[in-house]
């Protein structure tokens, strides 16, 4: 099994570093879109590197495991996971 990359753009150290807006001189927390589409860019060809290795070796089973998509939806649907804050 072979984990694929959360949305590090989401790490609170990632929203904390870029979470200042020069101009406006506040805080914004959000996550940072560029990083999540490279974990998103990783992931997709990991899968496909996975395809790969397993059609190369027959008698090998790859499985991904996507981690990205579950720590996504917490941060989008809090409350699904008992986050009432």
């Amino acid at each position: 099994m072979v984990v694929g990359l959360p949305p590090v753009g989401c790490l609170p150290i990632q929203v904390s570093l870029n979470s200042v807006i020069p101009s406006l001189h506040w805080l914004q927390r959000l996550c940072v879109d560029s990083q999540n589409e490279d974990s998103r860019l990783h992931n997709s060809k990991l899968q496909s590197l996975l395809n790969d290795l397993e059609s190369q070796h027959s008698d090998a089973r790859f499985v991904y495991a996507d981690i990205y998509s579950i720590v996504q939806d917490m941060i989008n649907r809090p409350k699904s996971y008992g986050n009432d804050n």
